[in-house]
């Protein structure tokens, strides 16, 4: 399981003051559910994948090279409007400096190119996951020297939310 997951799972299970039988419980849930949303993740995948190849092969190649050129534009159009929506919520909910909004969109961006980059060159799933994890471990020291200690605590807070 993600740390993040666990952490946030340990909280509860405390709180909710769970015995020992729900919290095994518990985790078998949380697993069986990540199984089946990976699994939901993939098909889903797998069914744009298919309906792109099928709207290809009707294409003529200037068409499709237009078509690849549509559709990355659009995805970068749709990244930047989340990293817009991520920053103004941290900007409120952290309430940062315009110095420290400036680097957190810097920052954020990079991160997400490197996910991007990384999903991108594909391989092994759970080498994926590790990458993503360290990258995520980069991107969190980064915010912790941007922001204030008490603005970083909450930071945490939010993106183990996210998680």
């Amino acid at each position: 399981g993600r740390p993040g997951r666990e952490l946030s799972v340990t909280r509860f299970a405390h709180e909710l003051d769970l015995s020992g039988e729900q919290d095994r419980e518990l985790d078998a849930i949380l697993g069986e559910v990540q199984e089946e949303t990976q699994a939901l993740s993939r098909a889903l995948r797998a069914a744009h994948e298919r309906g792109r190849e099928r709207v290809t092969a009707i294409l003529s190649p200037e068409q499709s090279k237009k078509l690849d050129g549509l559709l990355a534009d659009e995805r970068q159009k749709r990244s930047e409007q989340e990293l817009q929506k991520s920053l103004a919520a941290y900007q409120r909910i952290l309430q940062l400096s315009p110095e420290q909004s400036d680097s957190m969109k810097k920052l954020l961006g990079e991160s997400r190119r490197k996910r991007r980059d990384g999903f991108k060159a594909g391989g092994d799933h759970e080498a994926m996951k590790a990458a993503w994890r360290q990258q995520r471990e980069e991107q969190n020291l980064a915010v912790q020297k941007l922001l204030k200690p008490d603005q970083y605590a909450r930071y945490v807070d939010l993106t183990e939310l996210e998680r």
